[in-house]
């Protein structure tokens, strides 16, 4: 996954003509603001227009949010999956993936885990979309990685919620495809 904050014009314009797809992009969020606070990049905010000039080329895009509590969760979390969105049908696929948390974390601002509620609330929010766009597009296009069922002592959806397992990578439904195989 890259987050298009260092790619020149030139690397834009060689993905659009050579026709690399899919690109894997990792957004965060879709409010420019909170993207360049979040990456302590100034061109993370101004960055987000490469993603509609390759869904405009065509480019299939596949896409994660690294959810951060209280950060880009929520109401923030609504408003990324509603911009995304619009990017259809270039957009394949959005994975909601909770932040990864170590202990090298000096001089880094302070995170936490989600609790077992946050994870009930981010997946009730990436399924009213998920189900939203499967009626409207016959594919969910976003869906919450495996860590946020089980931090939310939920099971995990069917076989059938993965549809093609567009983000398995991403640990989506990697728990149900090992249990299926």
């Amino acid at each position: 996954y890259i987050t298009l904050t260092n790619l020149s014009e030139h690397d834009v314009n060689r993905i659009i003509e050579m026709h690399i797809s899919p690109v894997n992009v990792s957004v965060h969020t879709m409010n420019p603001e909170l993207r360049v606070e979040m990456m302590k990049n100034k061109n993370a905010g101004t960055s987000l227009a490469i993603l509609k000039r390759l869904a405009d080329a065509g480019i299939k895009l596949n896409t994660q949010l690294v959810l951060c509590p209280g950060i880009n969760d929520g109401k923030e979390l609504e408003y990324s999956l509603n911009e995304l969105e619009k990017l259809y049908p270039a957009l394949s696929s959005v994975a909601a993936v909770p932040v990864g948390l170590t202990k090298f974390r000096e001089c880094l601002p302070r995170l936490s885990e989600y609790t077992p509620e946050g994870a009930k609330e981010v997946i009730r929010i990436v399924d009213d979309f998920g189900n939203r766009c499967k009626e409207k597009y016959g594919t969910r296009l976003a869906y919450c990685a495996d860590e946020f069922y089980l931090k939310a002592g939920l099971s995990m959806p069917d076989e059938e919620y993965y549809e093609d397992y567009p983000q398995i990578e991403n640990g989506v439904g990697l728990w149900k495809s090992l249990e299926s195989e």
